[in-house]
């Protein structure tokens, strides 16, 4: 059975439901992957764990995907009785217009907010590479750029070498850019839609979507300081 996959959105106080579902009915098979009810079916959960346990968090990373009050509880069917999803076992539901960007299933999980300067992270993105998912996107805070990778082609040392993109805001269809991930260069990767040579541009031609180390430089961070940040979103299979 292809599972649904329903999601309230990781704000604390929200109200909307996101919903990526394909029918409610597949909604009880999927199983908690948090502690501490690992493993519990979602129709064995009772109203109170559903609301105590799946309330959002924080603001910040690894937010929980979950509800903010018993009316969002209830209405997530079988008795009010609530299961997260797999799809944000790590980060929270992107929500707004991300989940309509390349089929969707988008879970935020790193976040840069407008400035000069790329993320704050050094470990050229190995927080995630242990976890089973297939696809990353790379994308604006204002979503008018973006880029799917799958998982395989960001991770691995390359020095301008050619990676795979799958789409992107300027081309729908599979093509190649050259990229970085050096070891010892604690800025890398750098991942962009274009030729990285290309791609740093102090104008809105910039296609740099990934940074790290607070990486500072009109052309580098062009994208930081003129799209609303920039953001890191992961996709289950």
């Amino acid at each position: 059975m292809k599972h649904g996959l329903l999601c309230l959105l990781g704000l604390a106080g929200s109200a909307a439901l996101k919903t990526v579902a394909d029918s409610e009915s597949a909604f009880c098979d999927l199983e908690c992957v948090g502690a501490p009810l690992k493993g519990k079916r979602c129709d064995e959960l009772s109203l109170d764990e559903c609301k105590n346990y799946y309330r959002p968090m924080s603001a910040g990373r690894n937010v929980q995907c979950g509800v903010a009050d018993n009316d969002q509880c209830l209405a997530l069917g079988k008795g009010g009785k609530y299961c997260k999803q797999r799809q944000c076992a790590k980060g929270k539901m992107g929500g707004g217009d991300v989940q309509s960007i390349g089929g969707g299933g988008w879970c935020l999980v790193r976040s840069v907010s407008t400035g000069d300067v790329w993320f704050p992270d050094t470990d050229q993105l190995t927080e995630f590479e242990s976890d089973d998912f297939v696809d990353f996107m790379f994308a604006t805070g204002d979503l008018k750029k973006w880029m799917v990778m799958a998982k395989d082609q960001v991770y691995g040392t390359y020095n301008n070498g050619e990676r795979d993109i799958k789409s992107s805001w300027q081309n729908a269809g599979p093509h190649k850019a050259r990229m970085y991930r050096r070891r010892g260069h604690n800025e890398d990767p750098w991942i962009s839609d274009t030729d990285h040579g290309t791609a740093v541009r102090n104008d809105d031609s910039n296609a740099v979507l990934y940074g790290e180390n607070n990486f500072k430089s009109n052309r580098h961070a062009y994208n930081v300081r003129h799209h609303d940040g920039a953001a890191v979103y992961i996709r289950y299979g």
